[in-house]
């Protein structure tokens, strides 16, 4: 007896039933029950949108207020004209630490969210580091970053480790420890000539010695 013939001979009622349990299998395998961190992240994206995200009122469309922050802080290149951009990636990593534990990875992973902590660790280690090495020591290595700031960059930090893992940290620091500049560009000596450009500090520096000056080397356990 084939299959066919086999279907043939089973009672309607119980091939209605076979056929609903059937569906009901398909469905929890190709669409996965709605989690926890489901719900999280949903959330999380509800709330990007107007920060990472434009948002529509009525027919007008509004720029993500995030990219305004962050390009009032390069135009600045100080504390005062970052604030606002500072403040929005303290808002960004809260949105990580506020998850439950298991959900911290999901949640990390959205793209706004790496993609935006990442380059504000990057950006706040270049504006400490300056357009050269600083000095060994406290005062040098953390350039005009004031207390508030040196704590927002300890909770990106743990933002980070809590959505990607501490190695995810490590590879980040090394990316960023190749845009650091050795040195100021040096002035060519005819003004007709090319402005060549500053050899990295990883040419110039050991990385022990680049770890010592920059914003890396911060006890986060005295700003947390």
């Amino acid at each position: 007896m084939d299959a066919e013939q086999f279907l043939q001979t089973l009672p309607r009622p119980v091939l209605v039933l076979g056929t609903i349990v059937l569906g009901i299998v398909l469905i929890m395998l190709f669409s996965p029950p709605h989690t926890i961190c489901d719900t999280q992240t949903d959330q999380v994206k509800e709330g990007l949108i107007g920060l990472t995200q434009p948002m529509k009122i009525k027919k007008q469309t509004m720029p993500p207020k995030m990219a305004e922050a962050l390009r009032n802080c390069y135009q600045g290149s100080t504390t005062g004209s970052c604030y606002d951009y500072f403040q929005d990636l303290r808002g960004l990593a809260r949105f990580v630490m506020d998850g439950t534990l298991e959900c911290r990875p999901q949640i990390y992973n959205i793209r706004d969210i790496r993609k935006n902590l990442e380059e504000g660790v990057t950006n706040m280690a270049l504006l400490a580091w300056g357009d050269k090495p600083p000095e060994p020591g406290a005062f040098g290595r953390f350039g005009p970053l004031r207390e508030a700031d040196l704590s927002l960059f300890c909770y990106l930090k743990s933002a980070i480790i809590a959505g990607a893992g501490d190695d995810a940290w490590q590879n980040l620091r090394k990316k960023v420890f190749a845009q650091f500049p050795g040195e100021e560009a040096p002035l060519p000596k005819d003004p007709k000539d090319i402005l060549k450009p500053a050899r990295p500090a990883v040419q110039l520096l050991s990385e022990l010695d680049i770890w010592n000056r920059s914003l890396f080397s911060i006890r986060c356990e005295n700003y947390l």
